[in-house]
């Protein structure tokens, strides 16, 4: 009979082992990616007009960092919109129609959001404890002129996000079409 016993240490090589492929894996398979760091505007205010592209929202204050707290309990509403206008360079439109797939990735956000560019409904979550990656579809950008992106987030009184928000390229997998 062979007896086959498994260390302590040998359970711990193999967990690193199999967490440092699962790394390589995921960052190998962004081929670029684009940060949306700085300030965000935000308002307090809730009308469907806050996600149109051509909202002028000027007035807003600015957020210098994703993070929010109703500490004098002013907001009735449980509503928050954060707005940014970015440029997506055609660089990022060569690498999509070579790679695969273009995503907003945010991390989670504390607590339901739905999240718009130009004007378009890309996604939503209902939930503050799931990570947010929408695709977004090719026809809806405007290479090499400013974009959109409009998030209204239902809270609690407080308000985050647990990354930057980024436009990721992912590779596909060969034969997974």
């Amino acid at each position: 009979m062979i007896k086959i016993s498994i260390s302590v240490f040998e359970d711990v090589r193999i967990v690193k082992t199999l967490i440092s492929m699962f790394l390589f894996l995921t960052t190998s398979l962004t081929a670029q990616e684009l940060k949306f760091s700085g300030n965000w505007k935000y308002s307090l205010q809730d009308t469907a007009l806050y996600s149109k592209a051509s909202y002028n929202d000027s007035n807003w204050h600015e957020l210098d960092s994703l993070f929010w707290k109703d500490d004098d309990k002013k907001t009735e509403n449980r509503t928050l919109w954060i707005r940014k206008s970015i440029i997506i360079p055609s660089k990022l439109k060569e690498a999509l129609v070579s790679t695969g797939e273009l995503v907003l990735s945010m991390g989670r956000i504390e607590q339901s959001d739905q999240t718009f560019l130009n004007g378009k409904l890309i996604g939503s979550t209902e939930s503050g404890n799931i990570s947010r990656d929408y695709v977004v579809n090719f026809e809806d950008i405007k290479w090499d002129q400013e974009n959109s992106i409009a998030i209204r987030i239902g809270h609690w009184g407080k308000f985050s996000m647990s990354r930057i928000p980024a436009l990721r390229v992912y590779d596909k997998f060969p034969n997974c079409e």
